[in-house]
């Protein structure tokens, strides 16, 4: 899921800037003007990434042994393969 990281809304509450990147792609700066139904990414720091083949990435979370919830990230092998190695 996308993360929005800074906002800033105009005097006239007309245009929204912010910056915002997910799992899959770097921090990005975006325009959203009232009335648009999508923001217009501004930027484009890494176009080589367009063409590069991402591993899927999910937030797992669990429990430590005293109690402590702690949270991670899983990067899903690239390939698909069920039996990958798993690294801590």
């Amino acid at each position: 899921h996308p993360v929005i990281r800074a906002f800033s809304l105009s005097a006239d509450g007309s245009i929204a800037a912010f910056s915002g990147e997910s799992p899959t792609h770097p921090l990005e700066l975006f325009v959203l003007e009232h009335g648009d139904e999508r923001p217009r990414r501004m930027t484009d720091h890494n176009p080589w990434l367009a063409g590069v083949d991402l591993a899927k990435q999910e937030v797992v979370s669990f429990e430590a042994r005293d109690g402590l919830q702690l949270e991670g990230v899983l990067v899903h092998p690239l390939n698909g393969e069920r039996n990958a190695p798993l690294i801590l």
